[in-house]
């Protein structure tokens, strides 16, 4: 997704300013793999156990502006206050803002499933799921 601001300007560039540009971008990327199995058990009572894994890939960058859409042009007003630096709708991101990041997660989970009434439906799950960024975590 790239963002792109018309019919603005960035003030610390005076008269110099343009009046759209490409104020920078996000990039996502997912990969999901699941397996997923279940069985019924029981002869009288219906009881389902479900399992199942789970491999993700995903990968986020955010791209930066151009130059004029953030940078500081140094103009000031009459009074000698600098102006608004950056477009006015949405200044650009950064160079320093550039990132490219990637992380996997695995997860896995657990669920049983019993009719204990015909009115009355029991479901029990719980899913574990490990990034390699932030650790594990059980829900």
């Amino acid at each position: 997704m790239i963002f792109k601001v018309e019919n603005s300007n960035n003030a610390s560039l005076g008269l110099n300013s343009p009046v759209e540009g490409k104020t920078g971008g996000f990039e996502y990327d997912q990969n999901v793999r699941i397996v997923d199995a279940g069985r019924e058990l029981g002869k009288q009572k219906i009881i389902h156990l479900g399992f199942g894994l789970e491999f993700k890939y995903e990968r986020f960058s955010q791209s930066p502006g151009e130059e004029d859409t953030y940078r500081n042009g140094g103009s000031m007003t009459e009074d000698g206050r600098p102006r608004g630096i950056g477009m006015q709708l949405f200044p650009g991101f950064r160079p320093e803002s550039m990132s490219n990041e990637n992380r996997i997660s695995i997860g896995t989970y657990l669920a049983l499933e019993n009719e204990l009434t015909s009115r009355l439906l029991l479901d029990l799950s719980t899913i574990l799921e490990y990034y390699e960024n932030f650790g594990a975590k059980i829900v």
